[in-house]
């Protein structure tokens, strides 16, 4: 559930926009009126933020997550974990360039994650056995890994990520024991689900549902996550010397993939839903080629505005993010509703 309670929203515009209390209100009231009562005061509320550039919602990235709610994207990542298993470290050279790198399979009690470990942060593993032992990183990268780990991610350090050992934190109480618990815990790639979709409210909806719903858009994330991928298969495209590489392909030029996160109002209450790929382009009606070229850092807020109150019908499977106590929707399908079936199901 996206929380962010009415009056705090309120406060904020007044803060930012000059009207007192009641003439938000008022406005609120106006848009939706203007809308039909298809979303929530909240909902909104929302809108008219964005109408007025009032931004409500501060990113995931500076907050500790549970390992279910990382997704592609995410920059200056903290999450906490116990080893399950690591590897040698390696040497590595690219032409002029060289360094180090290793990786470490997290779990919590989530999932499961594999952790990349690039030069500095290699070194760690070197004489040390971590297995069992549970770590903290912090400004780590969440990028698209080829079905290993969690949600079809994976996390890589960079040059101001920290890692620390067994740290002094409150969530090292819920990490499972590596022995009998971490060991059953599933990796996201284990099973496939089925793609049959039910149409809810989003009060309504649950935690692993496949749901869909018609709802208005409120909110856009104004960056868009753009990273290369195999022209044949689609899977995350990794340069290696003068190749690209996805695990089974090698290619000389990779094609580009993007993901866009939203927020949706059904009236009854707001979901946070992201947009991987051909959804994307739905959604923002541009292919991956022109977005790159007409937003190579962030999406315009005349473009945002554009796409606020347009309604549209996703289905995909419900995430709960307990680190926001919210439900996420990571969509699979997007389109326009078709009002004479709208009807029907009203009929019915």
């Amino acid at each position: 559930m996206f929380k962010i309670p009415l009056p705090e929203i309120i406060n904020k515009l007044q803060q930012h926009s000059g009207f007192d209390k009641q003439e938000i209100i008022v406005k609120i009231k106006q848009k939706m009126d203007e809308l039909s009562g298809l979303v929530s005061e909240e909902g909104a509320a929302h809108i008219l933020a964005n109408e007025m550039g009032v931004k409500l919602i501060s990113g995931l990235e500076s907050s500790r997550l549970s390992i279910t709610n990382i997704i592609p994207g995410l920059m200056n990542v903290s999450i906490i974990g116990r080893v399950i298993n690591q590897s040698e470290v390696k040497e590595w050279s690219r032409g002029e360039r060289s360094g180090k790198i290793a990786s470490l399979l997290l779990g919590d009690d989530t999932g499961k994650i594999r952790l990349v470990l690039w030069n500095e942060t290699a070194d760690i593993l070197k004489n040390n056995n971590l297995t069992g032992k549970i770590i903290q990183i912090k400004y780590a990268v969440a990028k698209e890994s080829n079905g290993f780990g969690s949600n079809g991610v994976e996390l890589h350090t960079k040059s101001t990520s920290k890692i620390e050992l067994e740290p002094e934190h409150p969530d090292t109480t819920k990490i499972p024991l590596f022995d009998d618990e971490i060991s059953n815990l599933k990796q996201n790639n284990e099973s496939k689900p089925s793609f049959s979709y039910i149409r809810k409210d989003i009060i309504e909806s649950s935690e692993n549902e496949l749901n869909e719903f018609r709802a208005v858009i409120v909110q856009v994330f104004d960056r868009i996550v753009f990273f290369e991928v195999c022209p044949e298969c689609r899977k995350r495209a990794r340069k290696e010397e003068n190749m690209w590489c996805c695990g089974e392909h090698k290619f000389q030029t990779p094609v580009y993939s993007m993901v866009v996160n939203a927020v949706v109002d059904d009236g009854t209450d707001t979901i946070r839903c992201s947009f991987f790929g051909n959804q994307a382009e739905n959604l923002i009606n541009m292919d991956v080629n022109s977005a790159r070229a007409k937003f190579p850092e962030k999406i315009t807020s005349e473009f945002i505005n554009s796409l606020i109150g347009k309604e549209i019908l996703v289905s995909g499977k419900i995430n709960y993010n307990a680190q926001f106590d919210r439900k996420e929707l990571q969509i699979r399908n997007i389109s326009l509703p078709d009002y004479i079936k709208e009807a029907e199901l009203l009929l019915n």
